[in-house]
């Protein structure tokens, strides 16, 4: 009897050293989960080089953007090197006129699109540009034959576009920059300031062009030049300026 246990006992760990070498068994699963582990390693590291091959492309796009970006409000955004409105129609024919304020940055082509929306964020040769173009309101005529002309931009860093426009808020900077000038391909004007301050975008007294405000109905033409405040909401800087047009000097 104990001769036939040991022969069983025998044959089970016959069976057993068998079924290991076999590679089954709680020998076999340490080797088999290493084997999965390295498998899934590999890929997971094509996979985070994938990604980051991936990411360096989206960031070297943004550089690019950025860089493109920058260049153009470095630039200001000027429509060029020449203020000649036959050459600035030739690149660009919704080109209206030629705006400067004197002591200023402001010294740019103005455009008038479709709408107020098409040039918020398109520069004057086209392309995508977060600071626009300065902009005639699509509801003037664009000959500035309105008594009441709006031209709007963004404010931007720097002083850039329309960005120095809240300085006009201060009684001494307005003193010493009240003037400039518009040239259209037809007429010059030269521009006196004569008010500035904030009002809300939906005041249709002040954002309803070719109406002249009450308060200004005696200097018609007035021109206003209207961008966001610093605080990103509903009101608007907004500077006026008389409109006298003078002999075009060719």
């Amino acid at each position: 009897m104990r001769m036939r246990y040991l022969e069983t006992y025998s044959e089970a760990e016959h069976s057993e050293a068998e079924y290991s070498e076999r590679g089954y068994g709680e020998a076999a699963e340490p080797a088999a989960l290493r084997g999965s582990f390295l498998r899934w390693r590999r890929a997971n590291r094509w996979a985070d080089r994938a990604w980051l091959i991936l990411l360096i492309g989206l960031l070297a796009v943004v550089i690019s953007v950025l860089a493109g970006q920058l260049q153009m409000l470095a630039k200001g955004m000027g429509g060029g090197e020449t203020r000649d409105l036959n050459e600035l129609l030739a690149i660009n024919p919704d080109t209206v006129c030629w705006l400067m304020i004197d002591g200023t940055n402001v010294d740019h082509p103005v455009v008038q699109g479709k709408d107020n929306f098409e040039y918020l964020d398109k520069a004057f040769t086209g392309e995508f540009y977060a600071g626009g173009t300065l902009f005639l309101d699509a509801r003037n005529s664009k000959d500035f034959s309105d008594p009441y002309n709006i031209i709007h931009g963004h404010h931007m860093a720097a002083g850039a576009m329309f960005g120095g426009l809240d300085r006009f808020l201060e009684k001494e900077y307005l003193d010493r920059h009240r003037t400039g000038k518009l040239i259209t391909q037809e007429r010059e004007y030269s521009l006196r300031a004569i008010s500035a301050g904030v009002y809300d975008a939906y005041d249709g007294r002040i954002f309803g062009p070719g109406i002249v405000p009450e308060t200004f109905k005696e200097r018609a033409p007035v021109l206003a030049l209207s961008t966001c405040t610093e605080e990103m909401n509903d009101d608007r800087t907004v500077v006026f300026f008389e409109m006298k047009e003078r002999r075009r000097q060719e």
